[in-house]
């Protein structure tokens, strides 16, 4: 089984809401705007029924979006879960810093129990999460306003005179070792990463795994194969030569030729996902 998916940790992308609209955001925010990513509370009841039913033991779940404290029903998520999968938590507060991986922040510091990835911009709800009985770890990046650093996401590997058509395999061999990679769930299914799902949402491949069950190596290597092309992380990673200003962080939106043809196209007509039930 791909290491990612041990079915220790996970990520709930629980909504496309934000407060922000920072560049380059890899959730798509800015540049697909009015994503319908909202799950609903029966979908996470069958998260935690399927979950239970197969016998997966979840020490990690983080909740991110989007903003998760926008979600409508954010308080009886959170009680759901601590409910079905955790006994105890604790608070945890970190900084945000660009050149941290959220995902090995995370790791260093939690090793068990419900995360909320928060930008910190929803004060009254993080004090009153703080003074509730809900055992949480919060993790804020407290950002400050859309002026953030970013990774481009945007620009496409497949666009890079380098990029062999033929090898699309290469991108399922190299992503260990790529930030980003770690398994989510959001309202069309399971991924690979919360960006793979947001790319996906984009370009309207449904790629989306509908059922726990159905998640092997070839069914995620195969997500691999149909979203990592797209995807700006992996120029970081990539086993052919790419230029340096595709890899730098920076707050000025970036975006390479399939990027800009596909946002046009779903500016005029938006993909229609199946959902994860």
């Amino acid at each position: 089984m791909i290491p990612s998916w041990d079915k220790k940790y996970i990520e709930l992308s629980i909504t496309a809401k934000c407060n922000m609209a920072c560049h380059n955001c890899d959730a798509m925010i800015r540049q697909a705007p009015k994503m319908d990513n909202t799950m609903s509370v029966e979908q996470i009841t069958s998260f935690i029924n399927e979950s239970l039913e197969n016998n997966i033991k979840w020490e990690v779940i983080v909740l991110t979006g989007g903003e998760p404290l926008l979600h409508p029903n954010i308080q009886q998520i959170i009680r759901m879960l601590n409910k079905a999968f955790f006994k105890k938590g604790v608070i945890y507060k970190g900084k945000y810093n660009h050149t941290t991986y959220f995902h090995e922040h995370i790791e260093n510091y939690i090793k068990e129990g419900l995360v909320i990835l928060t930008n910190g911009k929803q004060k009254n709800k993080l004090i009153n999460l703080q003074h509730t009985s809900h055992l949480i770890n919060l993790l804020s990046t407290h950002k400050k306003d859309n002026n953030q650093l970013f990774y481009p996401i945007n620009i496409a590997p497949i666009d890079n005179t380098n990029y062999k058509a033929n090898k699309n395999k290469e991108y399922a061999r190299v992503h260990k070792k790529c930030q980003c990679a770690q398994p989510c769930l959001t309202k069309h299914g399971y991924y690979p990463c919360t960006t793979g799902a947001a790319i996906d949402k984009v370009f309207g491949m449904d790629t989306g795994i509908k059922n726990i069950k159905d998640i092997n190596d070839d069914t995620v290597y195969k997500q691999f194969e149909d979203l990592c092309k797209y995807c700006g992380y992996f120029n970081e990673i990539a086993p052919f030569e790419v230029p340096e200003e595709h890899v730098k962080y920076t707050n000025k939106t970036a975006l390479s030729p399939t990027w800009k043809k596909k946002l046009i196209e779903y500016k005029i007509k938006k993909p229609d996902l199946t959902d994860y039930k």
